[in-house]
């Protein structure tokens, strides 16, 4: 059973990951600004006395990655992973670990490209022409998984970049 201060954090965040949902942009899938988070959203459950929270999105191809929060009720904080360090962040103050948790979703772009960039290059070393790998980045357009789907400022960047790595392969 989840402690009126966790009842309020998981209020907070649900606010929060609405701000990453589908907007009034359309259904277009390649405009859909939520694929462009992944698909953000977030599930919780009890371990003992302990609650966690799994903060999940995909990147391009369906890959799911999830950040993972956790409630102690011994200490009442919340700790999950630092942005930019590899340490955890523990702290009681909501405002502070819902910044935190901001600060990854808003990081959740850069590693959907870094995941498109590693899909091209391996496509790349499998000899693939620029017809083909169009054609692959095409298909992740409508991919069945939301998060794994790409936006279409994603498939301009892939596009570029696979046009990039084939003048240099070749």
């Amino acid at each position: 059973m989840a402690t009126p201060q966790v009842e309020e954090f998981l209020g907070a965040l649900g606010v929060l990951i609405a701000e990453y949902q589908p907007d009034d942009r359309g259904v277009d899938p390649g405009r859909d600004r939520s694929i462009g988070y992944g698909n953000v959203r977030f599930q919780y459950w009890p371990d003992g006395e302990r609650i966690n929270v799994g903060l999940i999105y995909e990147t391009p191809g369906g890959s799911t990655n999830q950040i993972s929060i956790e409630y102690r009720p011994e200490t009442k904080d919340f700790s999950l992973p630092n942005v930019s360090e590899h340490t955890d962040v523990t702290s009681a103050d909501q405002a502070e670990v819902l910044a935190v948790v901001r600060e990854h979703i808003e990081g959740i772009p850069d590693k959907r490209i870094e995941r498109l960039t590693a899909y091209i290059d391996s496509w790349v070393e499998e000899g693939l022409d620029r017809a083909a790998i169009f054609d692959r980045l095409n298909q992740l357009i409508f991919q069945d998984l939301k998060g794994g789907r790409i936006t279409h400022t994603e498939l301009a960047h892939g596009c570029r970049y696979a046009i990039e790595r084939l003048s240099d392969a070749g």
